[in-house]
């Protein structure tokens, strides 16, 4: 039995001409986005400036490489002077971890219920995970800013943007930077690599937003 069914001409031309047409929109919208210029400002012009932002919420994907595994998830982050959130979910929403600290006391719950606790977020991170995650550092170089205090190898860009840091065995790679609504056109970076050659973690972030819900 022949179940192939020919479409009217004129049901065809009207559906070839919408697709047409959206595919016209979408095409133009992408062309016509305008390039945004990346402002040049010096290297301790930019620091003073990312110092000033000590609450902020980031969105966006993560990916975790190990010489065991691989993972790529979504994470909210919440930040603000001696306390901070982190939230790690899949796709359907499904929270993977959520590490909370604050100036006394870091929790780490993961999604079987099983609860585990620190006075040191970094000890308890690596009891936990098996390897060291640099949380308090990630504060700073998620802005682009190296940690205070310590000696790191810094390199910068023709902008005056910090385009690596070395610090330790880790070295932090700045790969793009966006201005982002509510900073006054100062950008932020948007994707960062942090790796020590055992873990490597690629942030890939979707949103800041100055404040905090904590």
């Amino acid at each position: 039995m022949n179940l192939v069914h020919r479409v009217p001409k004129k049901v065809y031309s009207q559906t070839l001409l919408i697709f047409t047409v959206i595919t016209s929109l979408v095409l133009t919208g992408c062309m016509s986005a305008p390039k945004v210029e990346l402002k040049k400002m010096t290297a301790q012009q930019r620091q003073q400036q990312l110092n000033n932002i000590d609450m902020w919420t980031l969105t966006g994907r993560l990916a975790i490489r190990t010489a065991d595994e691989a993972n790529s998830l979504s994470f909210n982050w919440q930040h603000k002077p001696e306390q901070q959130l982190l939230l790690l979910y899949g796709t359907f929403g499904n929270t993977y971890a959520k590490l909370h600290q604050s100036a006394e006391l870091a929790t780490l719950e993961l999604a079987d219920n099983k609860v585990y606790q620190s006075h040191k977020v970094e000890d308890l991170l690596l009891n936990v995970l098996g390897y060291p995650l640099p949380i308090d550092h990630l504060n700073y170089w998620v802005r682009g800013l190296p940690y205070p205090g310590e000696q790191s190898v810094l390199t910068y860009n023709s902008l005056g943007y910090l385009k690596s840091i070395r610090y330790q065995q880790w070295t932090i790679s700045f790969k793009r930077y966006q201005y982002f609504d509510g900073f006054n056109k100062l950008s932020l970076p948007k994707q960062i690599t942090v790796t020590d050659g055992q873990v490597t973690l690629k942030f890939s972030i979707r949103k800041w937003i100055l404040g905090t819900k904590l």
